[in-house]
């Protein structure tokens, strides 16, 4: 028995790495050690970063920004936002880099589809530096085929050059491949975009409207579960 897809081109951050789990942890540590913060819902944190994260990130990615720089610029911002004028992105970056965790259920789907031979890359937006720690650090490596990284591209999601790019360097036809990814915007309408096939890792019941019909997952548990969805097509 064959899967239907041959390669599968998972999204790096919040499907394959736990970003949010350690950005919680980050941000949590941040408002223990500010006594001005110690009484802020961690959520309202979140909600400041994830605004300050879009501001800074498109720019790392363009180039005007380096990686510190972007840190510090959305650690600042963030602050700035609770009327807070304190450096502590040591203090985030160090909870943040601490125990490096995948999502639940991600190693084991990776070992089973390598069993299957299913050609897996990885498809990020960010520098090779930065992601492909991430993969060495979970140890990830091994089951991997490619991590492919919008640096070296010289495009990034949901661009479809991007995803033509990645479905060349997994060398199967478009509809053997399958992208899984946890941003509607970036990665399932970049998928559509370029024909391909694709599962929404939905794991924080977001929505978007107006949504075509794909297949929408709150994880990747069982793996027996998620087997089925590369044999018998996530259509």
């Amino acid at each position: 028995m064959t899967p239907k897809y041959r390669a599968a081109l998972f999204d790096l951050d919040d499907t394959i790495f736990d970003h949010q789990a350690h950005r919680r942890e980050a941000l949590s540590a941040v408002a223990r050690n500010i006594p001005a913060l110690s009484q802020t819902d961690v959520h309202d944190l979140e909600a400041a970063h994830d605004i300050h994260l879009q501001l800074t990130h498109g720019a790392m990615l363009e180039g005007s920004l380096s990686v510190a720089e972007a840190r510090t610029k959305r650690m600042r911002g963030l602050l700035s936002d609770f009327g807070v004028e304190v450096d502590c992105e040591r203090i985030y970056r160090e909870a943040y880099d601490r125990e490096w965790r995948a999502v639940p259920g991600a190693r084991d789907l990776l070992q089973s589809l390598r069993e299957w031979d299913v050609w897996i890359g990885i498809i990020t937006n960010g520098y090779w530096s930065e992601q492909s720690a991430k993969l060495q650090k979970l140890g990830l490596e091994a089951v991997v085929n490619e991590l492919i990284v919008s640096e070296l591209v010289g495009s990034k999601k949901p661009a479809r050059e991007f995803f033509s790019y990645a479905v060349a360097r997994a060398g199967f036809a478009p509809r053997e491949c399958v992208v899984v990814g946890d941003l509607w915007d970036v990665d399932i309408q970049g998928a559509l975009d370029s024909g391909l096939d694709s599962i929404w890792l939905n794991r924080y019941d977001r929505t978007y409207e107006p949504r075509p019909t794909v297949v929408e997952i709150k994880a990747l548990t069982p793996t027996d579960a998620m087997l089925r969805l590369f044999f018998n097509g996530a259509t």
